[in-house]
């Protein structure tokens, strides 16, 4: 008999109730909840090590918001190819520096909206982001959009 999942803390965004199915199918899958705090510890150790001055993460420091802000990352990844002719989408950030090119551009866009407003990381605040400020998050220099961003809209 399989597991049925028992959602038991509050689920704002209802990621939870939107994986339930899947995660009650699921066959095969396990966790070894005595290896949690080892792979923790790993994680931890990568989030909190010196990066060299190519890697460009733009990193706040605090251990909390670096997690909360790579998950941001991740969530809202998309396509950066530019349809054929166009230049590829890049951003200003900071002021005069010119970031050309997918995930280099998305990370200076949330480094940037970071800076201009600390609750792009506060859950609440994304659920009620506005169409408007998710363009003002990913607005570019050359003022294209970008291939692929197409917002979710409450229906």
């Amino acid at each position: 008999m399989k597991n049925k999942l028992t959602i038991i803390k509050p689920d704002p965004l209802g990621i939870l109730k939107s994986t339930k199915k899947i995660l009650d199918g699921a066959s095969f899958v396990f966790l070894k909840t005595d290896e949690i705090p080892k792979i923790s510890g790993k994680i931890k150790k990568l989030m909190t090590r010196k990066f060299d001055k190519t890697e460009q993460f733009h990193l706040t420091g605090n251990y909390k918001n670096d997690v909360q802000l790579i998950f941001l990352e991740d969530v809202v990844n998309f396509c950066y190819w530019p349809d054929p002719g166009n230049p590829k989408w890049g951003v200003e950030w900071p002021k005069g520096k010119i970031v050309k090119g997918g995930w280099f551009s998305l990370t200076a866009c949330l480094a940037r909206a970071l800076k201009e407003n600390p609750d792009i990381l506060d859950a609440v605040y994304l659920k009620n982001l506005s169409l408007n400020d998710a363009r003002k998050i990913f607005g570019n220099r050359n003022r294209r959009s970008i291939m692929g961003f197409k917002p979710k809209l409450p229906r």
